[in-house]
């Protein structure tokens, strides 16, 4: 959506489509846990701000080869979104770990 926006606002013609039912993505996750709602109001800003600048916005459209060709456009940005990592570092599992080990 910021790509969407700041395309926008230099005068390109934007549009925007989502496979899901939402735009937001990861935004969407990561303002779920306790604590972490303001994260998204990100997401309602840039909801909000895309469309108020005319971007077209459709969800539960997921883009095809076809699709990109049929629109004739001049440029394509391709967002795929992003997966959780997990981090690797001692006692990131769950497992008790004490450091130093003086021992």
């Amino acid at each position: 959506m910021e790509f969407a926006r700041v395309a926008s606002l230099r005068g390109h013609k934007v549009s925007l489509y989502e496979k899901d039912g939402k735009v937001g993505g990861q935004l969407l996750l990561a303002a779920i846990p306790p604590h972490k709602e303001e994260i998204a109001h990100l997401n309602q800003y840039l909801s909000a701000t895309v469309r108020g600048l005319g971007v077209n916005v459709e969800v539960n459209r997921q883009v095809t080869p076809e699709s990109v060709e049929r629109l004739k456009a001049d440029a394509v940005v391709i967002a795929t979104g992003s997966t959780p990592g997990t981090p690797t570092f001692p006692g990131s599992m769950g497992e008790m770990y004490f450091w130093p080990k003086t021992c």
